[in-house]
């Protein structure tokens, strides 16, 4: 015979798994303890790739250093082939041609240097205003789009996680949830709320990347640097506004 006892423990793991299991509208399903739901995870997706976008901005506008550099290695070498064929000409001796050979590398590689930074902002000049900074200016869109993405996602996260522990802290004060329940919905609700933080620091570091003087297309830049720092102010806004509806979620 089944008995009371097996009728009892069969309602026991159905209420376990009602529990477990969300059923309503849309939201991020309901995690297992310290893991991601699955819209905070395409959140960090997004954190990740504004890192990456980041990156690329910043390497666009290291490109002045690279001339110099190849101006001084050129210069250098042509220098040190003129000392030596013209000491040779010269006939000096083994011992004067080396003296020169060194002295004309190391005058050649620093007016090498000296001529590839003047070349360097004159092409960089033009090549900002046709190339590098046109590049900068696309990387800074994708960058502006990715941010508004992950602020969206980072709403949608807060919001899910503000009305199931508002309902799940009523469920429990009535007696039809329990404390475990409640305990690990803010375990996941905090879980998730680091994600926020995380894509908010990447937005801030991804409009640091974008400041650029000295050009009459930079206002473009200026513009999309100042849109991205709103994307993170609303995502810090979600974030606070979900610590705290944890905080008041306790009981």
């Amino acid at each position: 015979m089944f008995g009371m006892r097996g009728l009892f423990g069969v309602f026991a793991i159905v209420a376990m798994l009602a529990g477990c299991v969300e059923t309503t509208g849309g939201g991020p399903s309901l995690a297992t303890k310290g893991n991601l739901s699955p819209e905070a995870i395409r959140l960090l997706s997004q954190s990740e790739k504004l890192i990456s976008l980041e990156q690329e901005q910043r390497a666009a506008a290291r490109r002045q250093a690279n001339f110099a550099l190849q101006g001084g290695l050129i210069g250098g070498g042509v220098g040190a082939l003129g000392g030596y064929f013209g000491c040779r000409l010269a006939d000096c001796n083994d011992k004067q041609t080396a003296v020169a050979t060194v002295g004309a590398g190391a005058a050649g590689a620093a007016y090498g240097a000296k001529k590839g930074k003047e070349q360097a902002k004159r092409q960089n000049a033009a090549a900002q205003a046709e190339n590098a900074l046109k590049r900068r200016i696309r990387i800074s869109a994708n960058q502006l789009t990715t941010a508004r993405s992950a602020r969206q996602k980072a709403q949608r996260v807060a919001q899910y996680h503000q009305r199931k522990l508002s309902s799940l802290k009523r469920e429990v004060k009535a007696g039809r949830a329990t404390k475990e329940q409640l305990q690990l919905a803010r375990a996941d609700a905090r879980a998730d709320a680091q994600q926020l933080r995380k894509a908010s620091n990447a937005m801030k570091s991804s409009s640091a990347s974008l400041s650029q003087k000295g050009s009459k297309q930079s206002n473009q830049l200026a513009s999309r640097k100042n849109q991205i720092t709103n994307e993170q102010n609303a995502t810090t806004k979600s974030y606070n506004a979900l610590v705290d509806s944890i905080s008041r979620s306790a009981l």
